[in-house]
């Protein structure tokens, strides 16, 4: 039933992207394909609604959200989940910037996927199809993995990239940043927030299990707390 419902909004989103996109048009995102107990912007989000450039997006506890990109990749939001979803126009890639819960995604190709985390952006490797999670457990802290194909996370103030193949996941910590004298402050890179900083910890093979766990069980942010506390930076 998903998988037909799937195809069937992505049918009409790709007869109707075009216009949608037309310079007069705000720039698309992408359809919701399904949705429980989630808000878009001001008002209740519904099956078939368009997501636009700037929508802020916040799922309810119990609830869940799919979208669809124009190129068929998809955004998965689990329960307790709040984002801010961007496209500058096409091709330029979906971003997501994360604020707090769970987000799977699927990214198809060379229709890219970014996921913000202070200066940190996730993304699929290159032009392969990935799928990838990105877990932030609290405000300070977020759990990254690779479900299938490769994702790179880098980060903007240290120029690092750690590149997690399938099964692999990654902590990063989210820090506030320390005071800078005036003059010496650079602005943030545009779509990052500029008050923290993304600490890359150690790769770990095969903690994809957890994660997984995590986006299918519904369960409560706490919970997903104490699902994750294994991995630790070292």
């Amino acid at each position: 039933m998903r998988t037909r419902q799937l195809v069937a909004c992505l049918s009409a989103f790709c007869l109707a992207f075009p216009a949608l996109a037309a310079p007069a048009n705000p720039v698309v995102v992408g359809l919701t394909v399904s949705t429980h107990s989630a808000v878009l912007g001001n008002a209740g989000l519904r099956a078939g609604a368009t997501v636009f450039n700037g929508d802020r997006l916040r799922v309810e506890r119990g609830g869940n959200v799919l979208i669809a990109t124009a190129r068929q990749s998809t955004l998965n939001f689990d329960a307790e989940s709040s984002a801010t979803l961007s496209r500058a126009a096409e091709p330029a890639p979906v971003v997501v910037e994360l604020h707090s819960g769970l987000l799977s995604f699927h990214a198809q190709g060379r229709d890219w996927v970014e996921v913000l985390l202070a200066d940190a952006v996730i993304r699929n490797a290159g032009s392969a199809p990935a799928k990838g999670i990105v877990a932030r457990v609290t405000l300070e802290r977020a759990v990254i993995g690779a479900e299938s194909g490769e994702i790179t996370v880098s980060t903007a103030h240290d120029g690092r990239s750690v590149t997690l193949r399938a099964g692999e996941t990654v902590e990063v910590l989210l820090p506030e940043k320390t005071a800078t004298p005036p003059q010496a402050v650079e602005p943030a890179a545009k779509g990052r927030s500029g008050k923290r900083t993304a600490l890359i910890g150690v790769i770990v093979a095969g903690g994809i299990t957890a994660l997984l766990l995590m986006a299918s069980s519904g369960l409560t942010r706490g919970q997903h707390m104490d699902l994750v506390s294994p991995f630790k930076l070292p």
